[in-house]
């Protein structure tokens, strides 16, 4: 068991000041170009009109599992990529809802490896009803990265809502701790991965205490960011689905399921 207090910075004065004396970024547009440029203000509009998705809305304002939620969080899709949008719910009056189309404007800065526009100044919605980009379906052995420091994330699958299929939990069978962090594993037949349940960050994962983890196997949904002390990949959920139990026949195909760790860590984004 091990513990971790963690303070962002999401962005300093300087960057405000510029932001509020231009009125303009510094760089642009879409996705891939703002991972590709330096930390500073920037307008994610991709340019062209194609304007970002918004796939999964990953904390709102409230309080739930003893904790008091004061910031918003989604994740906002475009052709070239996909970013983290983490700003206190009183910078911007807007709602994320899953199928808007947006332009967001703010201080781009990457924490902890993933790819993050924070305190957003100005966030537009375009559109209603889009259709949503699915998720990244991907293997634990494919996210699952090793480096020496968080910037190794960018580009890869950083900034993505994925999805692992047919997984197991490391702390199958218990429920989830209420008002922690927790620490286990997510297992699949390709390998063992860190699954970080984020409860005091994100209100989709403090949803998660109390509740039953399932026993069987399950299709989860996150993203992934980089614990920069450790070297290490963490899924963090945004939704866990059981599926359906295998037959008889299916059985004889299944790898042998890991007995997982199970701690708790303190940890705060914001």
């Amino acid at each position: 068991m091990h513990t971790k207090q963690i303070t962002k910075l999401l962005l300093g004065t300087a960057v405000v000041s510029a932001i509020g004396m231009t009125g303009s970024n510094v760089f642009a547009e879409d996705a891939a170009q703002i991972e590709a440029g330096p930390s500073g203000a920037v307008t994610y509009d991709n340019a062209s009109g194609a304007y970002p998705v918004v796939t999964a809305v990953l904390s709102l304002p409230g309080s739930l599992d003893g904790y008091t939620y004061t910031s918003d969080s989604f994740l906002a899709e475009d052709s070239s990529g996909s970013l983290d949008m983490f700003y206190s719910s009183t910078a911007s009056s807007y709602t994320p809802t899953v199928g808007d189309a947006v332009t967001v404007a703010g201080a781009y800065g990457p924490y902890q490896g993933l790819p993050e526009i924070g305190k957003p100044l100005t966030i537009t919605q375009e559109s209603t009803g889009n259709t949503v980009p699915a998720p990244l379906l991907e293997t634990v052995s494919a996210i699952n990265l090793t480096a020496t420091n968080s910037e190794a994330l960018l580009g890869s699958a950083a900034g993505y809502l994925i999805q692992l299929d047919n997984v197991t939990l490391g702390n199958a069978g218990s429920t989830w701790t209420t008002h922690a962090n927790v620490t286990t594993s997510v297992t699949d037949n390709t390998g063992t991965m860190i699954l970080y349940d984020w409860a005091s960050s994100y209100s989709v994962d403090g949803a998660l205490g109390g509740t039953a983890v399932p026993t069987g196997p399950v299709d989860v949904t996150g993203f992934i960011d980089f614990y920069a002390p450790s070297s290490e990949t963490e899924f963090i959920p945004v939704s866990i689905v059981s599926v359906p139990e295998p037959t008889a026949m299916s059985l004889c195909g299944l790898g042998s399921i890991l007995v997982g760790m199970f701690s708790y860590r303190l940890r705060k984004k914001a």
